[in-house]
């Protein structure tokens, strides 16, 4: 049981009013004191520990964000040109592509194209734009970015009807 005790209290009951007792009682005091005085010398170099990690913290954060923002600013994977076009039959359709682009890599974009004579139809497959077919044709972008993995991007292509005297062709 004695070996529960602590140092001062094993001294205290060896010796209560010897001299040895009373140099065994100073020694566990100082070594109380000491043992207390750490403590609160580590309690304040936790405090200043906590704030320089949180300062290393912030300061990471903000650097990656700004990083990060400067290494993406050109990125997106973007259509040239309009959403919607119109052309009459016979028109040239000259196909405008889009762009991915991730960390300033560029990526290829693949088009397919589709279409459908009006919206009660069925969308089909198609090789391109047949202008000489009034109806309605579909560019669909797609690209192999990992971010943009499977993203479309759709150019609606609208081929009316030329009139001829006021008759439809």
């Amino acid at each position: 049981m004695a070996e529960n005790k602590s140092p001062r209290e094993r001294a205290v009951k060896r010796g209560k009013n010897t001299s040895q007792g009373k140099t065994a009682q100073a020694i566990a005091a100082a070594a109380g004191a000491a043992v207390a005085a750490q403590a609160s010398s580590s309690s304040k170099n936790k405090g200043v520990t906590v704030v320089i990690i949180v300062v290393c913290l912030v300061i990471g954060l903000a650097i990656g964000f700004f990083g990060l923002s400067f290494l993406t600013k050109n990125d997106g994977f973007t259509m040239a040109g309009e959403d919607m076009v119109t052309l009459q039959m016979y028109d040239e359709y000259k196909e405008e592509n889009a762009t991915a682009v991730l960390f300033g890599k560029e990526y290829d974009v693949s088009v397919t194209y589709y279409y459908r004579l009006d919206l009660t139809h069925d969308i089909e497959k198609t090789e391109g734009v047949d202008t000489s077919v009034d109806g309605f044709y579909y560019a669909v972008y797609q690209t192999d970015a990992f971010l943009y993995k499977g993203t479309e991007l759709i150019r609606t292509i609208e081929v009316k009807r030329v009139e001829d005297d006021g008759k439809e062709e």
